[in-house]
């Protein structure tokens, strides 16, 4: 890019959202290809992340198929707890359950799953920020 006093101007043939012509400067902004179902359901799906308790039994399914008896044991929570949160995460269609004798047992049921998880690990929330507050 080619330094104009303030304004960059990319080289020629640089790709671009920007269309300069000596005339005018023209921002092309493409509608995202989503239908409004696909929102919705997308907006159902990260709202089962917001819920610190669905969250954990996620990362520990991210490691192996786990039985309601193992994550009760791993999260520390009640079984009625962690049942009640697994078939929300069933319903959503972000995990399946299937039976083995007496054990039920969750998976992952999308591996893009796994890829959003290991995205999040390496986001570091602002400590001590709550909504509302300034973050300076």
């Amino acid at each position: 890019m080619k330094s104009s006093g303030s304004l960059a101007v990319p080289e020629a043939g640089a790709r671009t959202g920007v269309k300069i012509s000596r005339a005018k400067v023209e921002v092309k902004m493409e509608k995202p290809q989503a239908s409004e179902e696909w929102i919705e359901g997308m907006a159902v799906a990260m709202s089962m992340l917001a819920n610190s308790k669905r969250m954990a039994i996620l990362y520990y399914l991210l490691e192996k198929d786990l039985s309601v008896s193992d994550l009760v044991r791993l999260s520390g929570g009640s079984f009625p707890a962690i049942s009640q949160q697994l078939k929300l995460l069933t319903l959503t269609g972000i995990l399946e359950r299937r039976r083995e004798g007496r054990n039920i047992y969750y998976s992952l049921v999308d591996k893009n799953v796994h890829s959003i998880l290991d995205l999040l690990r390496t986001f570091e929330p602002r400590r001590g920020n709550r909504i509302g507050e300034s973050a300076l």
